[in-house]
């Protein structure tokens, strides 16, 4: 299984995802790790989610050397549909959905769609999206907290803390999580070192937020929850 969050900003987006994998066939599966964000050309980057089609797909595509135009309100759609032509000669069977991110020409956007149930591409124009498990769970911090003005290195910790949260509580996805930026000048993988840094300070939120919920208990309270004076 996977997680994948992408977040827009004013110049840039980013994208983060979980890289837990699974092999095995019914009567036993067995983890191992792996990237999840594939960079195309110079300036998209995409993520695939559900089934391991979506990263056979394109590793076909790739593999063929195939190109599409850079502005992605023209490319997404070819792109996508080339997906779909492969899903069916290959006579996949299974669901895998898609995160597309690069640039148009007024600045950077995403586009999202699935396999077997295609209906081509769809604009995430609230500026945020994930595809995968636990994605109504990701993105309530990022609907929550996200809008454009924030500087990049917040949006890379809110990114890396959507998936954090997630992974903390779902054994389906797992860390290490790895996140790149994608610039209209290319794409940049976050180093060890960068990672380390917000997996510290997401565990710091975490905290916080475990410490605010953890008041001592009250006996006439049934909730286990202390109230301010005054409050009843």
């Amino acid at each position: 299984m996977t997680l994948i969050v992408g977040l827009q900003g004013e110049d840039h987006l980013v994208f983060a995802a979980d890289t837990l994998a699974w092999d095995g066939m019914k009567q036993g599966f067995y983890k191992f790790h792996t990237s999840k964000l594939r960079s195309i050309a110079r300036n998209w980057i995409c993520g695939t989610a559900g089934t391991t089609i979506g990263a056979d797909v394109q590793a076909q595509i790739s593999a063929a050397a195939e190109t599409f135009p850079e502005n992605l309100d023209v490319g997404a759609a070819q792109y996508a549909l080339r997906t779909l032509e492969l899903y069916r000669k290959t006579q996949y069977v299974g669901e895998t959905s898609f995160l597309l991110g690069g640039f148009n020409q007024e600045g950077p956007v995403m586009y999202r769609w699935n396999l077997p149930g295609y209906s081509g591409p769809t604009c995430c124009r609230a500026g945020r999206s994930a595809i995968g498990v636990g994605e109504h769970g990701a993105m309530h911090f990022a609907a929550a907290y996200h809008k454009t003005s924030l500087t990049r290195q917040q949006r890379l910790l809110l990114a890396y803390f959507c998936v954090y949260e997630v992974v903390r509580d779902d054994p389906r996805v797992g860390t290490p999580i790895e996140m790149a930026i994608c610039k209209r000048d290319g794409i940049t993988t976050c180093t060890e070192s960068e990672l380390a840094y917000y997996r510290n300070e997401s565990e710091k939120l975490s905290a916080y937020l475990s410490e605010k919920f953890a008041s001592p208990s009250d006996r006439r309270d049934p909730l286990l929850m202390s109230y301010p004076d005054g409050i009843t």
